[in-house]
């Protein structure tokens, strides 16, 4: 999907102040800033994309519970994920992570957290926190 396409379907998602977005196979490398308008945005899939970071404007969807970011290409989101707090549910399965920071820990309120078919050589402490 070319990078007007997307960014035309962010808009009329914030426009419309909808819920949920599904931009999953849409072969994107990069999420536009524009993500950050979508402030009611409750879910969210970016599933299988080519996807190696996350835009900073991903932290105002202050309410985003749902986020799917399986089959990507990341290996650090957590500076950026770690601030959305509303988080219950977080997909990072076929990624590359080989780590989890600390900051983890701080997502509180996940209750669904899939790491599968990653390289993750160690998980800190803090993810203890985390609800069962």
């Amino acid at each position: 999907m070319e990078k007007k396409e997307v960014i035309r379907r962010i808009q009329e998602a914030a426009v419309a102040g909808k819920k949920s977005l599904d931009l999953r196979g849409c072969r994107l490398r990069e999420l536009p800033p524009e993500i950050g308008r979508l402030t009611k945005l409750v879910h969210l899939d970016i599933s299988f994309n080519t996807l190696t970071e996350l835009p900073e404007e991903i932290c105002q969807l202050n309410r985003l519970a749902e986020l799917d970011l399986s089959d990507n290409h990341l290996a650090d989101p957590f500076p950026v994920i770690s601030r959305l707090r509303s988080l219950t549910s977080l997909d990072l399965n076929g990624n590359q992570l080989r780590k989890l920071p600390p900051e983890t820990g701080r997502l509180t309120g996940l209750t669904h957290l899939d790491l599968r078919d990653n390289r993750l050589s160690e998980i800190p402490p803090e993810i203890s926190t985390l609800k069962r």
